[in-house]
């Protein structure tokens, strides 16, 4: 396998809002749209690090729950495998 990196951070979901202006102060202005996407600065490091060929490890704790699974989907999509797949797993193995 040859020698590679760890990638220890977060990996979480951004929400984009696309609006036709900045609200004033005091002011709403309504979304035209959203979008999500997966960020977070370990997701951010390990996705260069796949366009440049290095091997790496993404280790990004990832919860439970509809953004979550959106997230996991997201990973898995773009070909980043984590050996850390659900917080709650991780936090009751650990108290065990």
């Amino acid at each position: 396998m040859g020698k590679g990196c760890i990638v220890i951070g977060a990996a979480m979901l951004d929400i984009v809002m696309e609006i036709d202006r900045i609200p004033k102060s005091g002011t709403d202005v309504y979304a035209k749209g959203q979008s999500m996407m997966v960020g977070g600065c370990a997701y951010n490091v390990a996705d260069i690090l796949k366009h440049f060929g290095v091997n790496y490890t993404l280790f990004a704790p990832i919860g439970t729950g509809m953004y979550a699974d959106f997230i996991r989907k997201e990973l898995k999509k773009a070909g980043h495998e984590s050996p850390v797949h659900r917080l709650k797993t991780l936090t009751k193995a650990y108290h065990s």
